[in-house]
């Protein structure tokens, strides 16, 4: 069975340009990240709920879930179990693993090579008791056109949006494919918590099951990524066209966690039935964003002293203040993000200060020192930009540059072919205040005193008006807080690792303080900060906003177990 890698990449969704695809390992490109037998038993074993019935595998790769369901079949008395199971797969490449199960008795016609995003129930899949697998986890930008079309009806009708991963289409595809009463059970990334585009999913789930339950599992199923697994359980499929039925209430659904595969099949074991519990609820005031399984980690005298800090005017959420963008998206890196001296000095070429990786922004200001030292250790820290309309005569340093790069083909990539030219960035503005994309830590903001521009694994950060320097630096400082993380571990994404992703959309949610006195409060934290790192920098941060909130320091304390509550939530 397919489980996503890390990466994303693969083809179930054809590549259509065989360039684009050229020297991503084909582990990656197919997705081929097969499912434990011991996993697929368990989830084959659920989704049959103790009865005969047709099992399908949407995307059946290795097929772990179609074995283990002719045996399963085969013990609950099935006389001819090889007959009930049905399979779709578009890579060429599981013939060996189909020729097998033909050796045992399935029909070759339920065995398909077909994309099943292009298929209906009916012939040669038809609706199924269950329907199980580990569809493809493969990145928007890797679809391709056919695809994207095949798909354009679940995108208008359920509101999924263009970025969704190739997952999200086969989880809703899926739905009809399950019989009336029956089950689908999939193996999933932790994207179905975390990404906008899941909550048109969970709701679409929602709307067409009794029961729906996400379950995370800590450990690591897959050999080989950092990608967390979320089983997908879903019972007691509705009646008639889901499509028609009463939309759901909510679009969040049951999640639990186990940390094991061996408390993923006790908890499968113990599975019953049981009414949809209702989102956690929380005092208006408390605007927070998260999903449920993280909300249900506060405490209800955490949530009694958010209440008290967000009802002083001072704690804004982040879009109050400011917008969030991503970086620049140049396409390829290794050609726009320079040293210095390795950029033509020409007319219609420069070259801007650039942060290139979240991990160089370790503390409060990123200052021309700082940027520095970065590109002393690294050779590696300005943008390449030219204008679009340059002169190749003038500039034949520069058009050699271009000329190796297209060599390579470069400019086929899927950014870079976006452009005309494409070696014309158009987007670099700096912004006053930059975010992390990601880290270990919670992201915190950096005052951008150099003015840097970034890529996109960077957000740029800019105010909605003009501000005093002194409310900026107040801005950045109260991202040490505890209020600040807590709200970070809410709003941010599992990536893997331990890793915290904070989307742009996400950002928004970020609750920071407005406080005038901002360039003593900066000062504090970068002392404290150089003196002991991050978790000095959060105490001097929390101490000095304490008492603006009209907090004790157990009330603070209180805040600070909570984040640290949340981040055990990793990965």
């Amino acid at each position: 069975m397919r489980s996503g890698a890390l990466h994303d990449v693969a083809p179930s969704v054809s590549t259509d340009n065989p360039r684009r695809t050229a020297g991503v390992a084909s582990q990656r490109l197919l997705g081929s990240y097969y499912t434990p037998d011991r996993v697929a038993m368990m989830v084959v074993r659920w989704s049959l709920g103790g009865k005969v019935g047709t099992v399908l595998d949407p995307s059946y790769g290795g097929c772990s879930f179609l074995r283990m369901a002719i045996q399963e079949l085969q013990a609950l008395g099935a006389p001819d179990a090889p007959r009930l199971v049905y399979g779709a797969d578009i890579d060429a490449a599981t013939a060996r693993w189909t020729a097998k199960l033909s050796n045992r008795g399935v029909p070759l016609s339920h065995l398909p090579l077909t994309d099943f995003l292009r298929t209906t129930p009916g012939k040669p899949l038809p609706q199924c008791s269950a329907v199980v697998g580990n569809p493809p986890y493969v990145r928007h930008h890797w679809l391709s056109p056919d695809v994207t079309n095949s798909v354009r009806e679940l995108r208008q009708f359920t509101g999924v949006s263009q970025r969704a991963s190739a997952w999200a289409y086969f989880v809703l595809h899926a739905i009809d494919f399950v019989k009336t009463g029956g089950r689908l059970a999939m193996l999933l990334p932790g994207s179905v918590l975390h990404a906008d585009y899941s909550t048109a999913v969970r709701k679409a789930l929602n709307q067409a099951f009794g029961q729906v339950e996400l379950l995370r599992v800590d450990e690591r199923i897959f050999t080989g990524t950092r990608e967390e697994t979320v089983v997908l359980l879903a019972a007691d499929r509705v009646r008639g066209d889901w499509r028609k039925a009463a939309p759901a209430l909510s679009p969040e659904v049951r999640v639990e966690s186990v940390r094991s595969v061996l408390e993923l099949e006790q908890h499968l074991l113990r599975w019953k039935r049981s009414v949809r519990l209702q989102t956690i609820t929380t005092p208006d005031v408390v605007m927070l964003d998260g999903p449920t399984y993280k909300l249900e980690v506060i405490s209800k005298a955490a949530l009694e002293i958010l209440s008290v800090a967000m009802a002083n005017p001072l704690v804004r959420t982040l879009d109050d203040v400011a917008h969030v963008s991503i970086g620049t998206v140049t396409g390829a890196n290794h050609f726009f993000v320079r040293d210095r001296v390795d950029i033509p000095d020409e007319p219609g070429v420069g070259a801007v200060p650039v942060v290139h990786r979240s991990a160089w922004l370790r503390s409060p200001r990123w200052t021309s020192r700082a940027h520095h030292d970065v590109v002393r250790r690294t050779g590696r820290g300005h943008l390449l930009v030219a204008e679009p309309n340059l002169s190749f005569a003038q500039a034949p340093r520069f058009r050699r540059l271009v000329v190796e790069a297209e060599a390579t083909e470069i400019n086929l990539g899927s950014h870079c072919s976006r452009r005309s030219p494409w070696w014309a960035l158009r987007d670099f503005r700096p912004s006053e205040i930059l975010l992390p994309y990601m880290g270990a830590e919670v992201p915190r903001l950096v005052l951008n005193d150099l003015r840097a521009a970034c890529t996109n694994s960077v957000h740029r950060v800019f105010w909605n008006e003009k501000q005093s320097r002194a409310k900026q630096a107040g801005v950045v400082a109260s991202s040490y807080t505890s209020l600040f993380g807590l709200s970070a571990e809410l709003s941010g994404r599992h990536y893997g690792g331990g890793v915290l992703k904070i989307e742009p959309s996400k950002a928004a949610s970020l609750l920071v303080i407005f406080d005038v006195g901002g360039e003593d409060a900066l000062g504090k934290v970068e002392a404290a900060f150089r003196r002991g790192g991050m978790r000095s920098a959060t105490k001097a941060a929390d101490e000095h906003f304490r008492r603006r909130l009209g907090l004790t320091q157990q009330q603070i304390d209180s805040l600070r177990a909570t984040q640290e509550a949340l981040r055990t939530l990793r990965p």
